[in-house]
């Protein structure tokens, strides 16, 4: 059984030190997922669905990583996931 208070914690954290690079980097394209990542948390945390908030850690450090390669000046490979704009739990593959 996942410790969900924990991880709720832990992709919480993850979120903020993804929001503090956008605006250090001037990137805001990023904002409405974590935005809707968050209400997702919230959601599976409130049903107790620890695969669904392990799968929601999984894409906030995806975002994380895309982060990195803009501050660096690489390509960024966005959108890789995309996210549907009413409802919906899982993030749609685009690539």
């Amino acid at each position: 059984m996942t410790d969900l208070p924990l991880l709720r914690k832990r992709i919480r954290q993850l979120i903020a030190r993804v929001r503090r690079a956008t605006r250090e980097a001037h990137y805001q394209d990023v904002l409405p997922y974590l935005d809707r990542i968050e209400r997702d948390v919230e959601s599976a945390y409130a049903l107790g669905n620890g695969v669904w908030m392990q799968s929601l850690e999984e894409q906030v450090g995806r975002i994380q990583q895309q982060m990195h390669c803009f501050i660096r000046g690489h390509e960024v490979p966005w959108p890789v996931y995309k996210v549907r704009p009413e409802g919906g739990r899982r993030d749609t593959h685009v690539r």
